[in-house]
């Protein structure tokens, strides 16, 4: 049965998620690989969609999650390429990511001990990445001693083989680079502490999504872009300078249109009250599908017919919008609560600014009942 795009749906444009690639790909050059950072339901628009995309069409060879979760859908969607989880594993996701290839963090003794004992049992040798603590303090092994008796340990593990060393930059994007330089020089000594101790990781990896944009010298032999893919730069000194595009466009419906007078309310505990005649659309989405009401409450808008149109009050599948200086509004008219409409659009940038938070975190909580529709490069409802 076709049940059409649902209530609310993702336009993704896969044509701009491939030029935003290219231009990453042409920017680092032919010595350095992208591994495009998939987590978080690949930032909203569909994780396994996205990997099959990105790794067949986009030739991409490793791509990177956040979890051991997100990387067996991958597998089990089809995905062949190599996979990284850059987080933390829990012991008991260990034998899933032995069976199916998928390659770890390693930065203590008894995580290494873990998955070596599960790669013997298994039959299967586990490519483990050494994760150089820097300055987040998230996980890692700092350089020095700490960094010695881990080796010690790995040296003797017959069903580990160590291919990867990376770290993860704090503040890359901001204008001050100096902590930055820091954090390189502190893994630059853990790489050549490594190399000293006869292991030469094949996978080098430093820069995140803004670092790949300005910090040439930390390339080594692959970068991990995040949101660059997705059209996002997020570097404080320079807007967008390679040009990106963002490609998700999020709509909703009209499903009914109705005229209120001066007093009458809106929503649950009469939140809203007209102080006027108003005309008044409600719409087909609300914060069960990822939408964060705070947003309402600091003054959002939709766009309906090229023009904005905001929030009077959202419940957890409907909303309310005021439509009263809109023109020819109609039953069924989409909504855009997040891209270009005509002349008017509304960013993850806007976001941003009435949540006071990050701006990628309104995609990632963009819920699953969200239809996600593919547009360009044979793409298909999904």
């Amino acid at each position: 049965m076709d049940l059409g795009v649902g209530n609310t749906y993702l336009e993704v444009d896969l044509k701009k998620i491939k030029a935003n690639l290219m231009k990453i790909k042409d920017h680092i050059g032919k010595d350095c690989e992208a591994m495009p950072v998939l987590k978080a339901n690949a930032a909203g628009m569909g994780l396994e969609e996205m990997g099959l995309f990105i790794a067949g069409e986009c030739g991409v060879k490793t791509i990177a999650v956040a979890q051991v979760f997100e990387a067996v859908r991958l597998r089990e969607a089809g995905v062949d390429c190599k996979i990284l989880v850059m987080g933390g594993v829990p012991y008991d996701n260990v034998p899933a990511a032995v069976e199916y290839g998928i390659q770890m963090p390693v930065f203590n003794r008894e995580f290494a001990t873990l998955v070596d004992k599960e790669a013997n049992k298994q039959g299967k040798k586990s490519k483990l990445h050494i994760k150089i603590e820097t300055g987040m303090n998230r996980i890692g092994v700092k350089p020095g001693e700490d960094l010695d008796g881990l080796v010690d340990c790995l040296k003797g593990l017959d069903g580990i083989e160590i291919t990867g060393i990376y770290t993860h930059l704090v503040e890359s994007q901001a204008v001050d680079k100096s902590f930055s330089y820091r954090q390189f020089d502190l893994f630059k000594g853990a790489l050549a502490q490594l190399k000293g101790r006869g292991i030469s990781p094949k996978y080098i990896h430093v820069c995140n999504s803004a670092a790949t944009v300005w910090f040439n010298e930390a390339y080594f032999t692959h970068v991990r872009p995040g949101r660059l893919v997705y059209g996002m730069d997020p570097n404080a000194d320079v807007n967008n300078r390679w040009g990106l595009e963002f490609p998700v466009t999020w709509h909703a419906f009209v499903t009914n249109l109705k005229e209120i007078e001066a007093g009458e309310t809106v929503g649950y505990n009469r939140y809203f009250k007209a102080d006027r005649h108003m005309r008044v659309a409600t719409l087909s989405f609300g914060y069960g599908d990822g939408y964060n009401r705070n947003l309402v409450l600091k003054g959002g808008h939709v766009i309906i017919n090229g023009k904005r149109a905001p929030f009077l009050d959202m419940c957890m599948d409907q909303s309310f919008v005021d439509v009263t200086a809109i023109e020819d509004v109609k039953m069924n008219n989409r909504a855009v609560l997040l891209g270009r409409d005509g002349e008017e659009e509304i960013s993850l940038l806007d976001f941003s600014k009435l949540l006071g938070e990050g701006y990628m975190n309104a995609m990632a909580t963009i819920g699953e009942r969200v239809r996600r529709i593919y547009k360009g490069m044979g793409a298909h409802r999904c």
